[in-house]
C-alpha cells in the first residue's frame, strides 16, 4: 500500500509533523537567548552590521527576522549598540528590543519561528530523500521521515530560532548534494555541493568539520575498488581528471557563498589587523579570578602582528578570504570554550566539561524504541545479508556524524547544551533506517534474508519509539527517556517526589521527571514553559499568589501570572509556589527542601506546583527548618 501512494503519504507525513512542530511554536515562551538572536538577526537587516551574536554566523537569525522587519513596525533604538570585538551586547540588545517592541512581541517570535520553517521541513525532505537513495528501497525512506519528524530534538529545538536544529538540516543539506557530486560530478552537482556547503557554514561553526570530511570521502571514492552493490560513476575516466579540480570548485564556491551571507562586508582584511580575545588566536593566557574559579580575557591581542613566531609573523601579512565579522566569531566561540562555564553532569558541578557528555545525553535523550532500532541496525550490519549500502555510502552518513560528535565533545571547557550535537543527528537516523529494507520483495535481487522478524522488530521499535516522544509532546524540550528513572547518578540519588496519578502515568513520565538528575539547562528546562504556567494560573483562580521562579527571555510582565514575587524563599513558608526544576538542582542548594514536599502538579516536567500550609511544614520539619549546606564541586 505505501509503495502505491507513496507520494501522497510521504506528503501528509511532513505535512504533519510540520503541524506538531507549528504547535510548539506557538506553545513555546521564548527560551534563553532567542530575544538575542531576533535581535541581532534585526540588526544585520536594518544596520547592515554583523557585529551582534557573531559567536554564530547569520543565517538562521537573518531568515527568522526577515519577515519580522517585512511585517511588523520597528521601534528599535539601536542606542547602544556597538561592534566592538570583546563586547557581547547581543543579551543586552535582545532584551533593549523586547520592550521597545513589548506590544506585538510574542507575534513577533512567533513570525521569526515561522519563517524558520523552512529549514525544518527542508530536513525532512532530504533525510526521506537520503535514505532511498543510500538504501534504494522506499520503506528505508519511510522508517528514516518518521524518525526524524518524531524527534524529540526536531519537535523542540527546530520550534525556536536558536540555530542548532535547523543547522543539522542544512549540514544534510549539503551531505546529500556532496553524494550527488561523488556519484555524478558534473557542473549541476558541483554548483549544488557548493551552494549548501556554504549555506551549512552560515549556520553554525561546527559544520567547519565538513571540510576535512569531505576531502577524506572524495579520496575514499577515488579508490578504484568496486565492492558489491556499487554503481560506476558516470564517465568514469572523466570523473578520475576533473574530481580534484571540482572539489577545488565546491571549497571556493562555498567561501563565496559564506561571504554572500556576509554581504562581503570586511573581506580581505590581514590577518595582523585583527583584535582577538582567545589564547588561540592572541597566544596568550587567560586571566584567572584570585579564588582561581573563574578565567576571562585579558586585553585585546594578536599573535600575529608580530608578537609570535616567524612562522606567524609571515601569516599575519596574508589577506584572509572571509568576512571579517566570521572570523571574529570564531575566536569568540573559542573563547567561551576557553573560559568555560559551571557545568552539570550526573549530579555533579564542576568548572570544566566532560568528553562523554554528548554520548551520555544521546543515550537518554533519544527514544528508547529507536536505540533499538540502532541496535538492530548493527545486528543487520554485521549478520543477515542484503541490509547494507555500498560501504563508501555508508561512510557519506557515519563520517559526517562521527566528526561533528567528535568535535563537540573535544571541546571540555564546558557540557551544558546536548542541542550542540544536534547536526550529527539525522545521519544517525538515517543510518538506522537500514532495517526497513526487509520490505524489499523477496523476488528482487540481492533481497535481505531474515526479513519476516526484521519487519516485526522494525515496526515494532518505530511505534516504541515515536510513541515515547509524542506521550511527552508538547513538551519535547524537556524528554528523557525511562533509562533516565533507572541509571544511577553518583551526586543525585534522589529526585523530587512526582504528584501522585496512576501507575502508568507515572511510568510513562518517569524519564522527563528523572532527567534532571542527570543534565540540566536547556537539556530540560529552557524557560520554554512560562505559558504553561500562566494557562495553569488561569484553570485555578483560587490561587490569588504564587511565588515563583522563572527562567525565560520573555519579559516578566507580559507574564499573566498572579505572583507575590519573584524568587524563592530561603526557607519554607505557607503559600502556592512555582519553582523550576533547575532551581530545585541548582548547585546552591537552599531550595531543595522541596523534596521534602509532594507537588500538586508538574507543568511540562519543567515547573513543580506546590501548595504548602503550616501543618505540611510542620510535619516534614517537626524540629524545625535547618538548611542544606553547599553542594560541592568536582
Amino acid at each position: 500500500m505505501y509503495t502505491r501512494y507513496k507520494r501522497w503519504i510521504d506528503l501528509f507525513l511532513i505535512a504533519a509533523f510540520t503541524a506538531l512542530l507549528i504547535g510548539n511554536i506557538v506553545l513555546y515562551a521564548p527560551v534563553q537567548s532567542e530575544s538575542a538572536h531576533l535581535a541581532a538577526g534585526a540588526s544585520h537587516w536594518e544596520l547592515s552590521s554583523f557585529a551582534l551574536y557573531r559567536v554564530n554566523p547569520p543565517l538562521v537569525r537573518m531568515t527568522a527576522a526577515l519577515p519580522v522587519v517585512l511585517f511588523f513596525e520597528d521601534h528599535s533604538s539601536w542606542r547602544t549598540f556597538s561592534n566592538y570585538a570583546a563586547l557581547r551586547k547581543e543579551f543586552e540588545m535582545g532584551n533593549a528590543y523586547m520592550r521597545e517592541n513589548r506590544e506585538t512581541i510574542f507575534p513577533r517570535f512567533v513570525t521569526a519561528r515561522l519563517g524558520c520553517l523552512i529549514f525544518a521541513v527542508t530536513g525532512l525532505v532530504v533525510v526521506l530523500l537520503f535514505s532511498q537513495n543510500i538504501y534504494r528501497a522506499p520503506w528505508a525512506g519511510l522508517t528514516a521521515l518518521i524518525l526524524a519528524g518524531t524527534s524529540p530534538f526536531f519537535l523542540g529545538h527546530a520550534a525556536t530560532i536558536m540555530p542548532d536544529a535547523h543547522a543539522a538540516s542544512m549540514g544534510l543539506l549539503s551531505v546529500y548534494f556532496f553524494h550527488r557530486w561523488l556519484k555524478s560530478p558534473n557542473g549541476f552537482h558541483t554548483f549544488l555541493a557548493a551552494v549548501a556547503l556554504g549555506g551549512a557554514q552560515l549556520c553554525k561553526f561546527t559544520l567547519l568539520v565538513f571540510y576535512p570530511v569531505f576531502l577524506l570521502l572524495a579520496v575514499l571514492y577515488a579508490i578504484p575498488f568496486r565492492g558489491a552493490g556499487e554503481d560506476r560513476p558516470k564517465n568514469d575516466t572523466f570523473f578520475s581528471r576533473l574530481r580534484p579540480l571540482r572539489l577545488l570548485l565546491i571549497a571556493l564556491g562555498s567561501v563565496l557563498v559564506i561571504n554572500a551571507g556576509y554581504a562581503f562586508s570586511g573581506i580581505g582584511k590581514p590577518l595582523r589587523n585583527y583584535q582577538f580575545q582567545s589564547t588561540l588566536f592572541t597566544g596568550r593566557p587567560l586571566q584567572t579570578s584570585p579564588d582561581g574559579r573563574t578565567k576571562g580575557p585579558g586585553a585585546l591581542a594578536n599573535r600575529f602582528d608580530g608578537s609570535g613566531n616567524r612562522f606567524e609573523t609571515l601569516l599575519g601579512y596574508l589577506p584572509v578570504p572571509l568576512p571579517s565579522d566570521y572570523v571574529q566569531g570564531i575566536d569568540t566561540q573559542r573563547l567561551d570554550f576557553e573560559t568555560g562555564l559551571p557545568s552539570y553532569w550526573r549530579g555533579q558541578w564542576a568548572e570544566h566539561g566532560w568528553f562523554g557528555y554528548y554520548f551520555y545525553a544521546l543515550l537518554l535523550k533519544t527514544p528508547l524504541g529507536t536505540l533499538a532500532l540502532f541496535l538492530l541496525a548493527l545486528f543487520c550490519t554485521f549478520f543477515p545479508r542484503g541490509y547494507n549500502a555500498p560501504w563508501r555510502d555508508e561512510l557519506t552518513l557515519l563520517l559526517p556524524a562521527a566528526a561533528i560528535l567528535l568535535l563537540v565533545s573535544s571541546q571540555t571547557g564546558f557540557s551544558v547544551h546536548s542541542r550542540y550535537m544536534i547536526p550529527a543527528i539525522p545521519f544517525l537516523l538515517i543510518w538506522i533506517s537500514k532495517p526497513a529494507r526487509a520490505f524489499t520483495p523477496s523476488v528482487r535481487a540481492g533481497a535481505p534474508k531474515s526479513s519476516r522478524i526484521v519487519r516485526f522488530l522494525t515496526v515494532l521499535f518505530l511505534l516504541i519509539g515515536a510513541g515515547g516522544s509524542l506521550w511527552v509532546y508538547p513538551h519535547s524540550i524537556a524528554f528523557f527517556n525511562e533509562l533516565a528513572a533507572v541509571v544511577p547518578t553518583p551526586a543525585a540519588p534522589a529526585a523530587p517526589k512526582p504528584p501522585e496519578g496512576p501507575a502508568v502515568i507515572r511510568f510513562l513520565d518517569a524519564g522527563p521527571l528523572n532527567g534532571p538528575r542527570h543534565l540540566l539547562d536547556s537539556n530540560i528546562d529552557w524557560g520554554q514553559d512560562c505559558f504553561t504556567l500562566e494557562r495553569w494560573c488561569r484553570r485555578h483562580p483560587e490561587v490569588d499568589q504564587i511565588k515563583i521562579s522563572i527562567w525565560s527571555d520573555y519579559l516578566p510582565e507580559l507574564i499573566n501570572v498572579p505572583w507575590h514575587n519573584k524568587g524563592l524563599p530561603a526557607e519554607p513558608e505557607p503559600g502556592w509556589y512555582a519553582a523550576r526544576v533547575c532551581e530545585l538542582y541548582a548547585e546552591k542548594s537552599r531550595y531543595r527542601y522541596f523534596w521534602q514536599f509532594t507537588p500538586q502538579e508538574v507543568l511540562g516536567y519543567t515547573v513543580y506546583i506546590y501548595h504548602l500550609t503550616q501543618e505540611d511544614i510542620d510535619a516534614v520539619f517537626p524540629e524545625g527548618f535547618t538548611a542544606e549546606e553547599e553542594r560541592p564541586r568536582e
